[in-house]
């Protein structure tokens, strides 16, 4: 038995999950054409998966990493990739910036279902360690997550006064 052989099952173990995307303004509630709309992967996801397979004294060990975050909006929207999980929306804070925020220029009310279809992809950077010191980067991972998204436009009057 050799680490070599070890790693198809070591590789077969490491399942990341589908990531839960939180957002600003949270999902259910409209976000509106022209303001940000925040997309973060929650805290407790975000980490190293490791695992290892072993026979005997031989083993080998594969870790992934989440490194990148992926926002398709859809409907023809551009694509945004950020590195890392995103920030969280602060609601006590002004100006906020993060490179996971999304500005939709059009509203969604034309859209099936008058929604956006968002999915939300994480990459995931994947190596392995064997017990003879052979090892090495391997293909990267992808999970993704697609949720509806409504877009709202608001509209203003102007009134003159004579």
């Amino acid at each position: 038995m050799t680490p070599e052989m070890l790693l198809q099952q070591a590789l077969g173990q490491v399942k990341p999950p589908a990531p839960r995307i939180a957002t600003a303004p949270p999902r259910g509630k409209d976000g509106l054409v022209g303001l940000p709309h925040f997309f973060w992967v929650e805290r407790s996801q975000w980490r190293s998966i490791s695992k290892r397979a072993t026979s005997g004294p031989v083993w080998a060990e594969v870790t992934a990493t989440p490194t990148t975050m992926v926002i398709r909006p859809g409907a023809g929207q551009t694509t945004v990739t950020c590195k890392g999980p995103g920030t969280p929306y602060d609601p006590s804070a002004d100006d906020q910036r993060s490179a996971c925020s999304y500005l939709f220029t059009r509203s969604s009310a034309g859209l099936p279902g008058a929604h956006y279809q968002v999915t939300v992809s994480v990459v995931w950077t994947a190596a392995w360690t064997g017990s003879d010191g052979a090892g090495g980067p391997l293909a990267p991972m992808t999970t993704s997550t697609t949720f509806p998204l409504r877009i709202a436009e608001g509209q203003a009057l102007i009134k003159r006064s004579s």
